[in-house]
């Protein structure tokens, strides 16, 4: 059994989803401490001007350590008509656009409170049109393991009784600890 663990992000990137294919399960590790400027709530895209940064707006007090699952997107502001607008005007000619903009216009049609909603839906979605079939994906939030960032993953991964556990270059300080 080969367990993955990982961060959701948004808009995740490729290495992201060759972790989840590599896995029969695959832990989105959403109750650790949202880190600011991270990949959480923002990604970049390619544009002919170089890259352009999509940020989801999210309200977060640091001073109280908020948890990924924890924190709310701000909703004030339209950036959800300002993603969609740059994802069509950069990626509209791009071959498989036809293919994958449906789901890019569903997210962006709904109402997120949550980045980890969203997050999901992303990680969601894109495996299904990847068609990567890992067998289960759980939150960690749902599994209640208590201790260090180490000792975490695992009793994750002796939960599911893994053999292997795949880890990307983004988990070296995780395996350097």
């Amino acid at each position: 059994m080969t367990i993955g663990i990982l961060q959701p992000g948004y808009l995740p990137w490729l290495g992201f989803f060759e972790q989840l294919y590599k896995s029969d399960i695959f832990v989105i590790y959403d109750d650790v401490q949202y880190d600011k400027n991270g990949w959480r709530n923002r990604n970049r895209i390619k544009t002919p001007k170089g890259a352009q940064w999509l940020t989801v707006p999210v309200s977060v007090d640091f001073q109280k350590q908020p948890l990924i699952k924890d924190v709310k997107i701000d909703n004030s502001t339209d950036w959800k008509k300002k993603h969609l607008f740059s994802i069509r005007q950069n990626y509209s000619k791009a071959i498989f656009f036809d293919k994958y903009i449906s789901i890019f216009e569903k997210a962006y049609a709904g109402r997120w409170d949550y980045i980890i909603d969203i997050d999901m839906y992303y990680i969601k979605h894109l495996a299904d049109a990847f068609e990567i079939n890992t067998k289960d994906i759980v939150l960690s939030s749902s599994l209640n393991i208590q201790g260090s960032r180490m000792e975490r993953l695992v009793s994750i991964c002796k939960k599911y009784n893994a053999d292997t556990f795949y880890e990307g270059s983004a988990g070296r300080e995780y395996i350097e600890e």
